[in-house]
């Protein structure tokens, strides 16, 4: 296949699942063993799709690197899934990404966890992203592309990989550090799912345990919810049924 029908068929996949698991969820059809056959899956779209890579899309369109139709497919493939975060949050990091999807795998190893504050997370991720965002612009630079995100998709497992490895065996111990640290596009999509339709969120059957708190990796319960990637982990340790993906309470 040529890499504009790879593309395309990677975009239409980022987009159907985007939307698809938001469904699930509300409907509370998210088993854990589909997710992980969904994060696998995903995973290995990477390899076979050579995408969805949006973070690295993101810079290309703003750099100037992507021209013609397969532009305009980027353009509306990337508004749709930013307006998605108006919807289901951030469904598209959590599942569709290649790049979420092995952080969210790796960090499923059982090994000691390190807790990233969320606070401090954002600080350095808006930093991050108004320097890449401006070496796109001004200087036509895709910094991620540079950095060697994707070489390992494309096995090319040159010097050029080792950054992607990096973030994978950072992501044992903290839950997704390029999502959280590097990545402008969860930037973007943060801003919108701070105000998405559908959010986990607890209900009348909560008892006020914590136990949901301990387990979200992100320390997102009672937050804004625009750091939650709907990883179920609250809804596993939940003996209450004390939390679901519902709509939105009025403020």
């Amino acid at each position: 296949m040529t890499p504009q029908i790879l593309t395309l068929i990677g975009a239409l996949y980022a987009l159907s699942l985007t939307f698809i698991i938001g469904y699930l969820i509300w409907k509370g059809k998210m088993e854990k063993r589909t997710y992980i056959l969904i994060l696998g899956i995903t995973a290995i779209s990477g390899f076979i799709l050579l995408g969805p890579f949006v973070p690295t899309k993101l810079l290309d369109l703003l750099s100037g690197t992507q021209q013609g139709q397969i532009a305009l497919v980027m353009v509306s493939v990337l508004g749709l899934l930013l307006l998605s975060a108006l919807v289901w949050g951030r469904s598209f990091c959590a599942y569709a990404c290649p790049i979420g999807a092995f952080q969210e795998l790796a960090y499923r190893v059982p090994v000691h966890k390190a807790r990233l504050g969320k606070s401090h997370a954002l600080a350095v991720r808006y930093l991050v992203t108004v320097a890449i965002i401006a070496a796109a612009i001004l200087l036509g630079r895709n910094l991620l592309q540079e950095l060697g995100l994707v070489y390992i998709f494309h096995l090319d497992f040159g010097l050029y990989s080792l950054s992607f490895l990096a973030i994978i065996l950072a992501s044992m111990i903290v839950y997704r550090p390029f999502c959280r640290l590097l990545c402008p596009f969860g930037a973007l999509s943060a801003l919108l799912a701070r105000h998405s339709m559908f959010q986990m969120q607890k209900n009348e059957s909560c008892v006020d345990c914590g136990r949901c708190e301990k387990a979200c990796p992100t320390g997102e319960i009672g937050s804004d919810g625009s750091e939650c990637y709907l990883c179920m982990r609250c809804l596993e340790t939940c003996r209450k049924d004390g939390m679901e993906f519902r709509k939105r309470r009025a403020p």
